[in-house]
């Protein structure tokens, strides 16, 4: 493989330190694969072949250390308009939310779905949201609502106690609320839900308490499992993403979460999802990460397996 392809926010609003995408980058470099990094704008079809009009950029093993990227630590050659079946990969690597930019995105890249090794498969991206792809395994989740109905949220909450309710295309904790239906300000905060952009319906979760020892990322590559990062909750806060500053500690799968990672792995390798962060309360699955994935940095620093080398092992 020669060259590789990142679709992704742009290199100023990475966060290097934590940023998968920077760790898949400088794995590529590595193996001597040349790196081109666009956003969503810099693709277009013309005759049925996608292209990408992007530069190619150059890491220095410094990016990662810094908590922005830094001017000083990479280089971009003059934009390119290149066939994207020429790249021996893409990795699409923008973080949510999931719009309508995104599903045009998916609409895209499909023209040359098996012509190109994508990860992950633009087809999965449509098919597998992330947090409304967990009410496919209700076995293994927490008693959930999907729902636009405040009637049927407040008789849910009602039954369930503490509930939290979330918005179905965001990530990071965002819009995250936590709330019971006895609560003055219920009804406020499920339509803050539903009006948070892009519009979708409130998902609904009873409180799970053993959110206070954190959460669990499993990492799923090729349908296997190949490491678990543990996430710790800032003080006085109940999500434990890292973005709302949870802290990152060292993990083992219990014999729950490694029989419900045996499921969804075929399930998510069916759909062309190569990597994949599967999200667990206790053993109850949350949410399956396949958009921006992350937790790779933070598996590594806490003396797990580098998955970025797993990742590319399994494409070269």
């Amino acid at each position: 493989m020669q060259k590789c392809a990142f679709l992704l926010d742009p290199l100023d609003k990475l966060k290097p330190y934590k940023d998968s995408s920077i760790a898949l980058m400088l794995e590529a470099q590595e193996r001597g694969v040349e790196v081109y990094a666009g956003e969503f704008s810099d693709l277009s079809i013309e005759e049925g072949r996608v292209y990408l009009t992007a530069p190619k950029v150059t890491l220095s093993a410094e990016a990662a250390r810094h908590k922005k990227v830094e001017p000083s630590t990479y280089q971009l050659s003059e934009k390119q308009r290149t066939p994207l079946d020429e790249m021996g990969a893409v990795f699409t690597r923008k973080d949510p939310p999931f719009g309508s930019d995104y599903f045009s995105l998916t609409q895209i890249l499909s023209a040359h779905r098996g012509r190109v090794a994508f990860v992950n498969d633009p087809a999965g991206l449509r098919e597998i949201s992330e947090k409304l792809v967990a009410t496919r395994f209700p076995d293994f989740t927490p008693k959930t609502l999907v729902t636009y109905s405040l009637e049927e949220a407040r008789a849910f909450a009602a039954r369930h106690g503490g509930v939290v309710i979330k918005p179905a295309y965001f990530g990071a904790g965002d819009g995250v609320k936590k709330s019971a239906a006895t609560d003055a300000d219920f009804a406020d905060i499920f339509q803050g839900v539903l009006d948070t952009e892009p519009h979708g319906p409130a998902i609904l979760q009873e409180f799970l308490p053993e959110v206070a020892k954190g959460d669990t990322r499993v990492m799923i590559i090729n349908g296997r499992v190949e490491g678990a990062v543990g996430r710790q909750p800032a003080e006085g806060e109940f999500r434990a993403n890292i973005a709302a500053g949870g802290s990152e500690v060292a993990a083992e799968l219990t014999e729950r979460q490694q029989e419900i990672c045996a499921v969804i792995g075929p399930y998510l390798t069916q759909h062309g999802v190569r990597f994949a962060g599967a999200d667990f309360i206790g053993d109850y699955l949350i949410e399956i990460n396949v958009t921006s994935p992350t937790l790779i940095q933070e598996l590594k620093r806490v003396g797990g397996p580098d998955i970025a080398k797993v990742i590319w092992d399994g494409l070269t």
